[in-house]
């Protein structure tokens, strides 16, 4: 799984093996800050690949890639910067500038694609610029015009490109397309457009991310809808067997998750790793997904590849709410992954005492962990610790009357914890079963 975060500076990390490897990316690229799965997809090894092979496609270009540029480039390129049609105009027809010239990575076409101007444009199709021109400045994806285009939400600049043979599935170096990049930034007009003149709604770039997984990823509801309606497969996996109900998921957009589930998509699906949409909103903490995909009948005890329940990773993540959520759904407490830890154990490593009281008051059975019989605690936790001294004093304890009382009610409300305080019960007895007293 790729993440970016840092706004300022995005870094892609090769999370699947837990090896940090960090490229910078400018921040420009987005206009909004988020973290995102496949939507800057490149491994180390592709970067190297694509740094390495930037002089030969440098080489393939029918235009001159010069450092010091020729007379007017340089000025011709600010004029275009700055939408001066009129500087732009005379240095092409009047003191005769070629605009078929890349400058030290920026060309003509490309910073003109940027801008949107169709003035511009016009007269750089006059003059035969390459519109398949790769943007050298963008040393990850290599966009072409209609990708940069699409990506600014330039309409009437993309229709112009089109109408003059420009491939409306054409790639950039990562094989996104148009849609692709206007899915991303959330372009509806663009985005149908596209799709009207014959762009693919089920594409995938290199990653096999779909333009449908690109717009998950930041929440764009409009976008997904308009895809589904076009065709969109909801159930299409990347490389890592990522849905789009998993990277919905996993950057909180409930609005999206309940349109995907709305159109039947599977929410018991798993990844590569096993995960569930549960599993990652368990992990990340979006306790408003949790109870939204539990009420639609998702699976509660499923593992992941590493053996970890939804619940086991709400503890290791300590995601607090989602853990105690989970709770009164009556899930397993005492379960084990596949290195033999528990809950228990996890929250213990950990230190997290709130946690540990939480595990315990919902009826944790205690008795079942071998450490703790045997007295040998997490490697970072001392046996003297307060918690742990509270812990070994419960192993082969009976638990009090108030807490088999306060469990079994519990288990009773279910959802309905909220409904205590209509219960007459003792003020104790009631914090008691609804956690309040670990606030």
């Amino acid at each position: 799984m790729i993440v970016i975060n840092n706004y300022n500076n995005y870094k892609l990390r090769e999370n699947k093996k837990n090896v940090c490897e960090s490229y910078i990316i400018p921040a420009s690229m987005f206009g909004k800050k988020t973290r995102l799965k496949g939507i800057l997809v490149c491994s180390s090894n592709r970067l190297k690949k694509e740094n390495g092979a930037k002089s030969n496609l440098m080489k393939m270009l029918p235009c001159s890639y010069t450092k010091g540029g020729e007379f007017g480039q340089r000025e011709l390129l600010e004029a275009i910067s700055y939408d001066d049609v009129d500087k732009v105009r005379r240095y092409i027809k009047e003191k005769n500038v070629c605009p078929c010239f890349v400058l030290e990575g920026y060309s003509p076409i490309c910073v003109a694609s940027e801008r949107g101007n169709i003035d511009v444009l016009n007269m750089l199709i006059e003059a035969n610029c390459d519109l398949a021109q790769p943007d050298f400045t963008d040393h990850i994806w290599f966009r072409r015009p209609i990708h940069i285009a699409a990506a600014k939400g330039h309409l009437n600049y993309v229709q112009a490109l089109l109408k003059v043979g420009v491939d409306v599935d054409c790639r950039d170096g990562d094989e996104k397309t148009a849609l692709h990049w206007a899915s991303t930034h959330g372009h509806v007009q663009i985005a149908e457009y596209l799709i009207r003149m014959g762009a693919s709604v089920n594409i995938a770039q290199m990653d096999r991310f779909t333009p449908l997984h690109a717009a998950t990823c930041l929440g764009h509801l409009d976008i997904c809808e308009l895809l589904i309606r076009y065709g969109a497969k909801v159930d299409m996996v990347d490389r890592d067997g990522w849905a789009p109900i998993h990277t919905s998921t996993c950057y909180g957009y409930i609005k999206v998750v309940e349109m995907l589930i709305r159109v039947s998509a599977d929410i018991n699906r798993t990844t590569n790793d096993n995960e569930t949409a549960l599993h990652i909103a368990a992990s990340c903490g979006h306790l408003h997904i949790v109870k939204l995909l539990v009420s639609c009948g998702i699976d509660v005890e499923g593992q992941t590849l590493h053996g970890f329940t939804a619940f086991h990773l709400a503890v290791y993540h300590n995601r607090y709410e989602v853990a105690k959520y989970l709770i009164t759904e009556n899930v397993k407490l005492n379960t084990a992954n596949n290195a033999g830890h528990s809950p228990l154990y996890t929250a213990t490593l950990r230190a997290d005492s709130k946690m540990i009281k939480l595990l315990v008051h919902s009826g944790y059975n205690v008795n079942s962990e071998s450490w703790l019989r045997l007295k040998n605690p997490p490697f970072r936790v001392s046996p003297h610790e307060e918690v742990m001294l509270w812990l070994l004093e419960l192993v082969g304890n009976p638990k009090s009357l108030t807490d088999i009382c306060a469990l079994t009610i519990r288990q009773q409300l279910g959802r309905r914890l909220d409904k205590v305080n209509d219960l007459n019960l003792p003020t104790q007895l009631k914090e008691l079963i609804s956690f309040d007293f670990l606030r």
